[in-house]
């Protein structure tokens, strides 16, 4: 079976249509190509526009305040996060109290600037300077849910027995302080919103 083809005659007229904007008709398939590339510029310009926007998005600018240790990714719920600076036997406290180092990979920090200092490693950071100049480092470290909310209920318990010691007057009382204690002991009131 062969196909028969029929070539235009000379005197014949193309009407050739803009599949995108329906412009025409166009005599001759080289107009409609001028035209098409048209459209096509206008569509890398358009492409610039957003990545430009996008860029502009991430963009934070100098001299405001910025969250530096902010962190990329979702924390499990069963887990809490904190940043502890590697001052002389804290990570070791903090491994001893049952934290482990995140190790996955995230951004650290607002921007477009990737502030993690140990991508694959253990999430870190530089937070400032000893007195003598070198850095302090902070790591990230996570605990259990369960384990964190212990320790919060074991430091809560200190501070409420210094206010009931502060509520009676005998908050680092000493001999002959001659303390004025109220009837019905010191009372702490607070305020919250």
């Amino acid at each position: 079976m062969t196909e028969e083809t029929t070539e235009p005659e000379e005197n014949q007229v193309l009407e050739l249509y803009c599949e995108v904007c329906g412009e025409g008709p166009f005599s001759d398939k080289r107009k409609l190509n001028g035209h098409m590339l048209h459209h096509r510029k206008e569509r890398q310009a358009s492409d610039r526009d957003v990545e430009a926007e996008e860029q502009r998005q991430e963009r934070v600018p100098v001299g405001v305040p910025r969250r530096k240790l902010t962190v990329g990714g979702k924390c499990p719920p069963n887990k809490v996060r904190r940043w502890f600076n590697d001052k002389p036997g804290r990570i070791e406290q903090a491994l001893d109290g049952g934290y482990a180092f995140v190790r996955d990979k995230m951004k650290v920090g607002d921007g477009p600037v990737d502030g993690n200092q140990s991508m694959g490693q253990a999430m870190s950071r530089q937070v400032g300077t000893e007195d003598d100049g070198r850095p302090i480092t902070a790591y990230l470290m996570e605990i259990d849910r369960e384990l964190h909310e212990q320790d919060q209920a074991a430091k809560q318990a200190v501070v409420d027995r210094v206010d009931q010691m502060i509520g009676a007057g005998k908050f680092k009382e000493g001999p002959g302080d001659n303390r004025y204690v109220p009837p019905g002991g010191i009372r702490i009131t607070s305020q919250t919103n």
